[in-house]
């Protein structure tokens, strides 16, 4: 009796979201004119033993010269403060007709909400994976999908906070 095997292709299980930590941030002499929209509600998108990423679902705003590119702000906060840094508001684009982002800024803050100042991102536009914090919010801006995350209460600062504990 002849045995046959036959292999099924099995698609590979989305990498988990591992975070590092955060950046050298350029202090800044006028933080007015830096600081991104970062208006709620919020919902989480991504955590782990690093930091917590949460959706400003309040800052979306469409591109206005590409009618296929949306303005997003995530928020991520770390775990841990290091050197005062204790959360930062991440600028990005998304270009939903092929699924990549461009990261503009980075506006790191104080465990008491005061700006410390801007990290600039390289200027490359990048692909993200299916299942990453992008791609919901992608959902959201392009699609106009509700958000799937659990929706977290309070501002910035106090989520950023309550992550800590």
């Amino acid at each position: 009796m002849a045995c046959s095997s036959m292999a099924v292709a099995q698609e590979a299980p989305p990498p988990p979201v591992r975070f590092s930590g955060p950046p050298v941030i350029v202090v800044s002499e006028d933080p007015s004119r830096l600081v991104e929209p970062t208006d709620g509600p919020y919902t989480l998108l991504a955590e782990d033993d690093v930091m917590v990423v949460f959706l400003a679902n309040g800052a979306f705003q469409p591109h206005k010269d590409h009618d296929d590119i949306v303005w997003v702000t995530t928020l991520w906060s770390y775990r841990e403060v290091e050197d005062g840094l204790s959360h930062m508001a991440v600028r990005s684009q998304i270009n939903c007709s092929n699924g990549t982002t461009l990261t503009t800024s980075m506006n790191g803050f104080g465990p008491d909400g005061s700006f410390l100042g801007r990290y600039s991102p390289p200027d490359e536009w990048h692909t993200f994976h299916p299942a990453s914090p992008f791609a919901e919010a992608q959902a959201i801006g392009c699609d106009g999908a509700a958000p799937n995350g659990l929706g977290l209460s309070g501002t910035p600062v106090d989520i950023a906070n309550a992550f800590r504990r």
